[in-house]
């Protein structure tokens, strides 16, 4: 899986490379030729192979966005996955409606220290 990984991405590296050079050779090539007949002017030819200059920063960028969204994808994936295979299933919850039988820590310090009772004496100051 991996080699053909490696294949794909090569192969796509050689195919962009070729059709890097490719362009412009068809531009001076067809640009000249139309230039000989009269169809376009010699200004015509230069302003497009300066657009075609230009035009090859962005979309370079534009490729990389995709290959990023793409592994960003894959990666996430894999990761939920991961998640769903690893993270077992738990049992139901069952509400807790006991009532205690026996008064708790606080409470019972509450009964021993009658001070520690904060109902009925208002607000707390403090300073």
């Amino acid at each position: 899986m991996r080699r053909k990984i490696f294949r794909l991405k090569f192969f796509i590296k050689a195919l962009n490379n070729f059709l890097s050079a490719l362009t412009p050779f068809l531009f001076f090539f067809l640009g000249g030729y139309f230039v000989i007949e009269g169809r376009i002017s010699l200004g015509a030819l230069v302003a497009v192979l300066a657009a075609h200059k230009d035009f090859s920063a962005p979309l370079k960028e534009l490729f990389n966005y995709y290959q990023t969204l793409e592994d960003t994808r894959i990666r996430y994936q894999e990761i939920m996955a991961f998640l769903s295979k690893s993270i077992q299933p738990l049992g139901h919850a069952q509400p807790d409606n006991t009532v205690p039988q026996e008064a708790g820590q606080f409470e019972r310090s509450k009964q021993r220290y009658p001070a520690l009772s904060l109902v009925g004496q208002g607000a707390i100051a403090t300073s």
